[in-house]
């Protein structure tokens, strides 16, 4: 492989990054990067969060139960105080304590007659997350990693060095049954193989792992506990 076999995983993440943002076709003024972030035992090397300073974010983490109860509200447009205490086994009286407290005064939430409590479009709408999963070589690997990441994230790529990505091409039905989009490396530039399919199997810590990067602005490593 000549030179190919001085890259490392760590480097082909740092020289692809600039890069990867024309491939996905997203812009630096609205999405940041950082990298290695953990949530639970899944570490992804590259994420992409969507940034909005002017409204709908949170001035600060949010707990569990505020992830909890903000995910559901997002999936579901709207619920009743009463029925997301019975999805989340809260009594009610918790349920509105947490939607009344720092979710509404954030602006994450609104709540309408009869106790309908409303995601907020900017929240729904301007909140991203892409998660990218590098391999070297194992592209199987990537790809299961790349699947826990949709977990969280609205989209997932495995990133590969060009001269290994032909064994992934040739097996992209497992990509597509997947909805893992697949990135290729070189030198060059970052190439869009595959597009990921926007995920809908969002855990509650898609809430949680945003609300932390939100406040990480620097860049750096991001550890975000999954409590289950």
């Amino acid at each position: 492989m000549g030179s190919n076999s001085l890259l490392t995983e760590r480097g082909m993440v740092r020289r692809a990054l600039p890069q990867i943002y024309p491939a996905l076709d997203i812009c630096k003024e609205h999405f940041r990067a950082t990298k290695e972030l953990t949530v639970g035992k899944s570490i992804a090397d590259v994420v992409f969060y969507k940034s909005n300073d002017l409204a709908a974010w949170p001035e600060a983490p949010l707990s569990a139960t505020e992830s909890v109860i903000l995910s559901i509200v997002r999936l579901r447009n709207s619920a009743r105080l009463d029925t997301i205490a019975r999805h989340t086994y809260l009594p009610i009286d918790e349920v509105e304590a947490a939607v009344m407290g720092r979710l509404v005064a954030w602006g994450l939430v609104r709540v309408r007659a009869r106790g309908v409590v409303e995601a907020t479009r900017e929240w729904v709408e301007q909140s991203e997350i892409i998660a990218i999963e590098a391999k070297l070589t194992k592209w199987r690997d990537a790809l299961d990693q790349a699947i826990e990441y949709r977990h969280y994230s609205d989209r997932s790529y495995v990133l590969l060095p060009d001269y290994c990505v032909e064994i992934a091409i040739r097996n992209i039905h497992k990509f597509k049954q997947a909805g893992v989009g697949l990135l290729s490396y070189s030198p060059r530039a970052v190439e869009k193989i595959l597009d990921a399919m926007p995920s809908r199997r969002h855990l509650w810590h898609r809430e949680y792992a945003l609300s932390r990067l939100t406040q990480n602005r620097s860049g750096r490593a991001t550890r975000v506990r999954r409590t289950d």
